[in-house]
């Protein structure tokens, strides 16, 4: 995909975010970039899109919230006039035992890594269909294949149905929003 004048959204626009972030815009493209908490560092990576000539939009929001997937994908096409690429890279992690994990951390998890893939992408469809196309690519984890003596349940659980999740959606939608699922490990 030709990424010059396209706009790609990242959840969990920092970190690794914060890296794809950047080499989108040296290939063209405008970023929005979703925080929850790290504003500083979802500054600095705005800061770095700019210095390759691309405009870049900082977001908060909690994507725990169902209202605030929505919200994301509305202020990305508002204030950069559309969206050609949703990456759902927002992430909760917990090394719990299975025994120690609360219900509020199964939730959690469940609610930003699964919940908020969904929710992110059924409100970026309607965007995607207007252009004629665009990109949906759901960051899972090899977690969501296998399973560690150290790995999360509930992480490695919120992985294995973001892999479903992008399946589905992948038949669903095609051929004109593609939907892929990476997965990192």
């Amino acid at each position: 995909m030709e990424l010059t004048g396209r706009v790609a959204l990242i959840t969990g626009g920092t970190r690794m975010g914060a890296v794809v972030g950047t080499e989108l815009a040296r290939d063209g493209a405008d970023i929005a970039l979703v925080y929850r908490s790290s504003r500083g560092e979802a500054e600095e990576t705005a800061a770095a899109v700019r210095s390759f000539g691309r405009r870049a939009l900082v977001l908060q929001a909690d994507l725990q919230e169902p209202e605030a997937c929505e919200r994301v994908i509305d202020e990305t096409v508002d204030g950069l006039g559309r969206l050609d690429v949703l990456l759902n890279m927002a992430s909760v992690y917990h090394r719990t035992p299975l025994d120690d994990i609360t219900l509020e951390q199964w939730d959690a998890q469940l609610a930003v890594d699964l919940r908020a893939a969904w929710l992110c992408g059924r409100a970026a469809v309607p965007h995607m269909r207007r252009l004629r196309g665009g990109r949906i690519i759901n960051v899972a984890s090899i977690s969501g294949r296998t399973v560690h003596a150290t790995s999360s349940p509930a992480y490695g659980s919120a992985k294995a149905g973001v892999i479903q999740l992008t399946k589905s959606c992948a038949v669903a939608l095609a051929p004109h929003v593609r939907v892929n699922a990476y997965l990192p490990g």
